[in-house]
């Protein structure tokens, strides 16, 4: 890698570490968001202990961490491996921290950002299989899950530019897919929860 490449990968790392659920719930409730709920740090934890108008602005921070990590690359002058690397590092900083002694969320917004950057066509068709599974279900993981797979592929089928760039998405993905270990036995025993419909709509 380049020097500027190495720049670029360790700012979005310690960006995306950025831990805006924990700062949120600190500072509307005085708890860690990863003793309460579900205790993953992450928007959805935040909607459930916090309520909507708590949530919403954890989400758009942790979706602009991906946003703005290939934005800076691109300024940059960084090509689609090296911005797929990017991506990939802003989701393992939001999965892995500094600030929180590297026990994070699952990544999944900020991967969504990493794309909105990327491929805003694919991670459209993503997002929608994202909408569609978790209305009909009401589970977050498996919509998370959906979208995680349905990107790819996406991307695939649009004929990516840069065969890199599926590569990536597929790493990323793979990423995104592991840290929901847990939620995947879950749903093989039929045990996750479901988001419930009269979440809290304040702090």
């Amino acid at each position: 890698m380049t020097g500027e490449a190495l720049i670029a990968v360790a700012f979005a790392y310690v960006l995306g570490g950025l831990p805006s659920s924990y700062w949120m719930v600190r500072w509307r409730q005085g708890s860690d968001v990863r003793l309460v709920g579900s205790g993953n740090p992450g928007a959805t934890n935040v909607l459930r202990v916090a309520g909507v108008s708590a949530a919403v602005p954890v989400l758009v921070v942790d979706v602009g961490k991906g946003v703005l990590a290939i934005v800076a690359a691109r300024w940059l002058g960084l090509g689609e491996t090296q911005l797929g690397a990017v991506g990939a590092a802003a989701v393992v900083g939001h999965i892995f921290p500094v600030w929180l002694r590297f026990k994070g969320g699952k990544g999944v917004a900020t991967a969504g950002g990493v794309f909105v950057a990327l491929a805003p066509i694919a991670f459209g068709v993503a997002a929608l299989a994202f909408l569609v599974v978790v209305v009909a279900t009401r589970i977050v993981s498996l919509a998370s899950l959906a979208a995680a797979v349905a990107l790819p592929i996406v991307l695939w089928r649009l004929g990516a530019a840069d065969p890199a760039l599926i590569a990536w998405s597929v790493l990323i993905a793979g990423i995104v897919a592991a840290r929901h270990h847990e939620n995947i036995g879950r749903l093989r025993r039929g045990t996750e929860p479901r988001l419930a419909l009269g979440v809290r709509e304040d702090g």
